[in-house]
């Protein structure tokens, strides 16, 4: 609908040559450090013609908490917004005395736990140039957005060059204008929510807007329109649901972190155990592999010991029958050698069929020798020897052949158990391999599993940012649907005072009544309005009157 300013309407421009008050606030949004990373929080100090005005201890800004800001990256900075309200002045007495040459140091200090706080970055914001900043609103508010460069102080050495330039920051200058010079005196809000009690009324009333913020009370919201009440009401219980999430996500983290850190330890005790009774296990059968490769080795020495007897006995034997060979050819031939006399010598030996024998005595009167004279008795004996011989001969060698078996066999064991050990070590190795690889595989799970619950727990604050922001627009649209309908209800009371003076027809009438049910309507579906609303009651009230005067 639109509304044509009639010729002896009042102006919605103020008179600036009167003092008004004015409220001046700084918004520090977001830092970028291009050559460091730290843990950063920005301060500022009132300028001499400002800080005389306000208490030495809100002279002195600084956001909090300090946060983590990388290196080229947009940092947001928590809460960073001040308001202050200053006295009663005139544009240009506000120009000349209070904000010409004002300026504002704006210091980032890093902080750090084991040392002072220590300034690595300067800016200046000079306040004059917020007042040739366009009107944002009809209300007199202006708003001023730089984008500030940041200087590294001489302390931080981290910073070379002769720009010393370290990066940027943003900030926003607010001057609103309250009205004339009985509008009240309010202190800084901390932060932009607390200053929603300043919006306008949403019922039709024929004082000013600046009347308005002078009977708003901003400490408390005893006096507010319930609409205002119900914004405020459902901000604080976003709030505090917010607050309710969170703990309850931490306990949830909490308890999934204890269950998680349970089951862990647990199946690390079980590991722990199974890897205590392998090595256990393992070290068992290299104790009885190492007790039997000793016993095969003290049986290889009995082994060698028994051929080297086996062969020194051989050796023997084969002596001692060269050693007979000799003598028996010795004897042969000292026998058919001598000259002797023979006597037949079958009363000593008794007859023998084909053999006889014969006594030599010698010429020399100190030996007799009694010799064997019959050839063929002495071959038999001399074969009798050999078959001895030849029958001790082959029992050494039988028996070399089965010590000869025996060590062979020895040795297929000992390779043999040689191997098993090799097996045992390889599988022992497998094991040991085996264990680090599932324990660094149960690692990796766990890990990708805490990350991926992480990873949640980032989704679900994202999504509840992006509803506290969705929620904070919707206010804000609510707010403005308010002063739209606060115009019109305006607009339609003067109308009803014309009405009430003029003659109107019926047909202009029931347009009216239909323009007025349909606004109605609007406002029940906002949501925000209920029927016992105050400005749902007008409204009926403006309907009921119109169609009493119809009637």
């Amino acid at each position: 609908m639109t509304h044509t300013v009639q010729p002896d309407e009042p102006s919605g421009v103020p008179d600036l040559s009167e003092p008004h008050t004015w409220r001046l606030s700084i918004e520090l949004k977001a830092l970028t450090l291009s050559t460091q990373a730290a843990m950063v929080f920005a301060r500022y100090h009132l300028p001499p013609p400002l800080a005389s005005l306000f208490n030495p201890s809100l002279c002195v800004f600084t956001t909090h908490p300090a946060v983590m800001c990388r290196r080229n990256t947009n940092t947001h900075l928590p809460n960073a917004f001040r308001a202050y309200t200053l006295p009663a002045l005139s544009v240009d007495r506000l120009r000349e005395g209070m904000l010409q040459g004002a300026v504002i140091c704006i210091e980032i200090c890093h902080k750090d736990k084991f040392r002072s706080d220590e300034v690595i970055a300067t800016t200046s914001i000079h306040l004059e140039e917020v007042l040739d900043a366009p009107l944002s609103d009809e209300g007199g508010c202006r708003c001023l957005s730089m984008d500030l460069p940041l200087l590294a102080s001489p302390s931080n050495q981290s910073v070379t060059g002769p720009a010393r330039q370290c990066g940027r920051i943003r900030a926003l200058l607010y001057l609103e204008d309250l009205g004339g010079d009985k509008a009240p005196r309010v202190a800084p809000y901390a932060t932009a929510m607390d200053n929603i009690t300043d919006l306008s009324m949403i019922e039709p009333s024929d004082i000013s807007r600046h009347q308005q913020h002078s009977t708003l009370s901003t400490d408390s919201t005893g006096n507010l329109r319930p609409e205002y009440i119900c914004a405020v009401e459902l901000e604080t219980w976003k709030k505090n649901e917010e607050a309710k999430f969170r703990v309850w996500l931490r306990e949830q983290e909490a308890a999934r972190m204890k269950t998680l850190n349970a089951e862990y330890t647990a199946k690390e005790v079980t590991r722990q155990r199974e890897f205590a009774e392998k090595i256990k296990s393992l070290a068992s059968l290299e104790t009885r592999l190492k007790k039997k490769a000793t016993e095969l080795e003290q049986r290889e020495v009995r082994i060698l010991a028994a051929e080297d007897s086996i062969a020194k006995e051989k050796e023997g034997v084969a002596t001692t029958l060269r050693r007979r060979d000799e003598e028996h050819a010795c004897t042969t031939e000292s026998t058919f050698g001598q000259s002797s006399w023979y006597w037949r010598a079958d009363e000593l030996y008794g007859p023998l069929p084909h053999q006889s024998v014969l006594l030599s005595v010698t010429d020399t009167p100190d030996l007799f020798m009694i010799d064997l004279l019959s050839v063929p008795s002495c071959a038999v004996a001399q074969k009798r020897l050999v078959t001895d011989h030849e029958h001790a001969l082959r029992l050494q060698a039988e028996k070399t052949k089965i010590a000869n078996k025996r060590a062979s066999e020895a040795e297929e064991r000992i390779k043999e158990l040689q191997q098993k050990v090799k097996d045992a070590e390889e599988s022992a190795n497998k094991a040991h391999a085996t264990l680090r690889s599932s324990n660094m595989v149960q690692l990796q799970a766990d890990v990708k599993v805490l990350k991926h619950q992480l990873e949640q727990a980032a989704h679900r604050e994202l999504l509840l940012a992006k509803s506290r922001d969705h929620f904070r627009a919707a206010v804000r649209q609510l707010c403005n649907q308010l002063d739209k309908q606060n115009v019109e209800v305006e607009e339609e009371s003067g109308s009803e005072s014309e009405s009430d003076s003029e003659s109107s027809s019926p047909a202009d009438e029931s347009e009216r009544i239909r323009r007025l049910e349909a606004q109605k309507q609007s406002l029940l579906d906002t949501g925000v309005y209920a029927a016992k609303d105050a400005t749902i009651q007008a409204l009926n009230e403006q309907i009921a009157r119109a169609r009493d005067w119809r009637t």
